[in-house]
């Protein structure tokens, strides 16, 4: 078995049936702070794991860089000691974080459509 099977197996189904996004189904472990953090434990195996399911639910804010990314985001993965989990991208912004330029969270998954120009 890989690593990423490994990761996905200890992922249970109850985590990923939650339809609010940035929380998972047992408020007290996955409900954020006063800040919006969330809890570092639960989010960094589905960040190893690149896994697309995840996207949109959370934000990983890398301290060592200043950056936000989404969790399918292809730049290498930070330690876990570097990372802070928000569960939104706004949160994420107001805590001093800048957006990646590879993932774009800012602008994805959930809001409308980038209007660009004609």
């Amino acid at each position: 078995m890989t690593r990423r099977e490994s990761i996905q197996d200890e992922l249970t189904k109850a985590e990923l049936d939650s339809s609010e996004p940035g929380v998972a189904c047992d408020d007290a472990l996955y409900a954020p702070d006063e800040n919006g953090a969330l809890a570092a434990d639960r989010w960094y195996q589905p960040l190893l794991s690149r896994d697309r399911r995840f996207d949109g639910r959370f934000f990983v804010g890398v301290t060592s860089t200043g950056i936000f990314c989404r969790p399918i985001c292809p730049a290498p993965t930070p330690k876990a000691a570097n990372c802070t989990f928000w569960q939104s991208a706004a949160a994420a912004q107001s805590a001093g974080f800048r957006p990646c330029l590879r993932c774009r969270p800012d602008t994805a998954p959930g809001p409308p459509a980038w209007p660009g120009t004609a």
